[in-house]
């Protein structure tokens, strides 16, 4: 079930985005902090992902590449568990953290 949703939000979020406006916001983070979040650009760049939009998708959150195939896995294991998936999903979780990190430090230098 859990896939489900998981599967009709991201199609939702994508139609409804507009790619690249960075006026369409909910970040509470940055509402309340006035600074860009780690995860800043994220939805946005998943978005340009699943539009093939590559070069807009690297400029927003360069992690976006590293989030979508671990929510493709993440939907796959909804429907057919596997351990071997679990695996890849656990590394790919790590290092998104680590993409995440460094992509938002980036952002200062």
């Amino acid at each position: 079930m859990s896939s489900v949703v998981l599967v009709i939000g991201l199609l939702l979020i994508c139609e409804l985005s507009p790619r690249g406006d960075s006026r369409w916001s909910f970040c509470l983070f940055k509402a309340a902090l006035g600074f860009d979040c780690p995860g800043c650009g994220m939805t946005r760049a998943t978005c340009s992902i699943l539009h093939f939009d590559f070069k807009n998708a690297l400029t927003l959150n360069a992690a976006a590449f590293l989030f979508v195939p671990l929510a493709f896995i993440q939907i796959s294991l909804g429907f057919y568990p596997s351990n071997l998936l679990s695996n890849v999903r656990d590394k790919l979780m790590k290092l998104l953290i680590v993409v995440l990190v460094l992509n938002y430090l980036l952002k200062f230098v």
